[in-house]
């Protein structure tokens, strides 16, 4: 792994002035939601080089590097790991798309729109040079000032045309996306979809992706008939991006540390039908014991995995309220993955990395 340039780090996480609506336990060390993200806005918007930044994603994202490093921390994804992303996306011009009707990415998190203006400049970028029909970047925010700062800063980049930002929950965001034919299974599905939001929330939204039909599966063409062959050629699939699967970019998954996302994506077909089933077989048993009034339920109703506690369980608790996950959620078992870790730093220099999973195919079940 690279070693991290100490000049380019960002202030400390702790550094931050408080907030009345940030509860006590997060007031030893605020990370966000303090004021920090409008002031950013505020800064860039009166920039003495304003006019240089407008229409101009490298200069907004240096800008907004100097002012993490010089006034306030803010939980960006950062150059090093944004570099990993980005050489995703920039991959995807040697799996064959050209022709491809829609390029799409959706976005899990925004923040204050510093990976989306990242990722989504180089999404369109890649759009013009394949020559698809449509290039889309969806960015889903819950936090509606969140969302508004990175859809003021995305104008300010002149990515609008291409970045839509949605306000509200991940899961609905995706499930409204669906319903209005913006994402869907056949021409529309996910290419790339980049996850850094509610830790908790990572495994579910994925499996919501699959049961939609979003996560693509990668269509491989037959092999050629031979001369002798009997087989019809009208088999083979004359349209190259099919064979390319939907790529999985999870953040934090080294710090905070993502367990059951990894869990999930690194596990086998078999496994995740066996585990599915010893869910359900568990959910059964807690409905039957609150049935029978003989206190024996488990859990405490939210899905939140048991392994995600304090900070990083509630630390949206006091703007959106506690959690509420679909913890039964079975996705698509036979969808099958290949994953690996990609070891990197956080902006303050912190060690961290960010999965990249690619779906590479389907096995049925027994």
């Amino acid at each position: 792994m690279a070693t991290f340039d100490d000049s380019a780090a960002y202030k400390a996480k702790g550094d931050g002035q408080f907030h009345p609506s940030i509860p006590k336990f997060l007031t030893q060390k605020p990370q966000f939601d303090d004021g920090r993200e409008t002031a950013l806005l505020h800064h860039l918007y009166s920039h003495p080089s304003l006019p240089t930044l407008r229409s101009n994603p490298p200069a907004i994202l240096a800008a907004i590097d100097a002012y993490a490093r010089t006034h306030n921390y803010l939980m960006n994804i950062g150059s090093s790991k944004g570099a990993i992303v980005t050489s995703t996306i920039a991959s995807l011009r040697s799996k064959h798309l050209t022709g491809k009707p829609y390029l799409t990415m959706v976005e899990l998190g925004a923040y204050v729109g510093y990976s989306t203006v990242l990722f989504g400049a180089a999404l369109r970028d890649l759009g013009k040079e394949l020559g698809v029909k449509e290039t889309r970047y969806f960015s889903l925010e819950r936090d509606p000032v969140f969302a508004a700062v990175t859809a003021s800063i995305v104008d300010l980049a002149g990515l609008s045309d291409t970045v839509k930002v949605l306000v509200g929950p991940s899961d609905e965001g995706i499930q409204r996306l669906f319903d209005a034919g913006r994402l869907d299974p056949k021409e529309r599905q996910i290419d790339v979809l980049f996850l850094d939001h509610y830790k908790p929330a990572y495994t579910t939204d994925l499996k919501l992706c699959e049961e939609l039909g979003l996560i693509k599966v990668p269509v491989h063409a037959p092999a050629e008939p031979s001369s002798t062959s009997s087989a019809p050629s009208t088999t083979r699939d004359h349209s190259p991006w099919k064979g390319t699967g939907t790529v999985l970019c999870a953040d934090n998954v080294v710090s905070p540390g993502n367990p059951p996302y990894l869990e999930y994506v690194r596990s086998s077909p078999s496994s995740k039908r066996s585990n599915a089933a010893s869910a359900l077989h568990a959910s059964q048993q807690r409905s039957s014991g609150d049935a029978n009034g003989d206190g024996d339920s488990k859990g405490n109703g939210d899905g939140v995995d048991a392994r995600f506690t304090g900070k990083i369980k509630d630390m949206y608790a006091h703007r959106v309220g506690e959690a509420k996950l679909d913890s039964m959620r079975v996705g698509d078992p036979g969808i099958v993955y290949e994953s690996r870790l990609v070891e990197s730093f956080e902006p303050t220099g912190e060690a961290d990395g960010v999965e990249i999973t690619w779906c590479v195919g389907r096995e049925e079940g027994e």
